[in-house]
């Protein structure tokens, strides 16, 4: 009797101390788990960021676009006007070319 009361306790013994392992092990795996799903999301917040830049870089291309396309534009209507204007002078010189100063009658428009 005292045989298989000690044989029931090293077998109790030797359960227990498995249940313990498995217990160490399932609570490591669980900690792994958490460090593993908090760097998941740390990472997506850091995905979300990115994209959030991404999205900023995108649009302020656009407008450095937007301004560079204005600006052309505005060289363009200047250039233009330049032309014009010195279309216009030289059509009002010879309509009305200088006196013997050598001086328009004209008042200068510029």
């Amino acid at each position: 009797e005292t045989l298989q009361i000690t044989s029931l306790i090293m077998e109790h013994t030797a359960e227990r101390d498995q249940l313990y392992e498995k217990l160490e092990n399932l609570l490591r795996e669980n900690a792994e788990l958490r460090t593993d799903k908090d760097l998941l999301r740390r990472r997506e917040e850091r995905i979300t960021e990115l994209q959030h830049s991404v999205k900023l870089l995108q649009s302020s291309e656009h407008e450095q676009k937007i301004v560079a396309t204005a600006t052309a534009d505005s060289m363009r209507t200047i250039n233009d006007l330049k032309r014009q204007i010195a279309e216009l002078e030289s059509a009002l010189h010879k309509r009305h070319p200088p006196g013997r100063n050598g001086h328009s009658a004209l008042i200068p428009l510029l």
